[in-house]
């Protein structure tokens, strides 16, 4: 939905990797061998509470806001 502007406005100056996989072998790709990636609960309040839904079968992918990356070079 963000990506065709529905709901949250798609901003041109983020990274256009959209998942945590592509993150990981951009990372990779980049000389990072350790890469960690967990999804953490969005910042805006109103869609906050929704998180928990992430563990939904089917639709849960739709409720991960955002991504924690720890990225390590060895």
């Amino acid at each position: 939905m963000k990506k065709h502007n529905f709901i949250f406005k798609q901003f041109p100056d983020h990274i256009a990797v959209r998942s945590g996989e592509g993150n990981v072998r951009l990372l990779k790709q980049a000389g990072f061998p350790k890469v960690t990636v967990r999804h953490i609960a969005h910042y805006v309040p109103l869609p906050k509470p929704f998180h928990l839904l992430r563990w939904l079968p089917g639709v849960g992918k739709f409720f991960k806001a955002r991504l924690f990356i720890i990225a390590e070079r060895g």
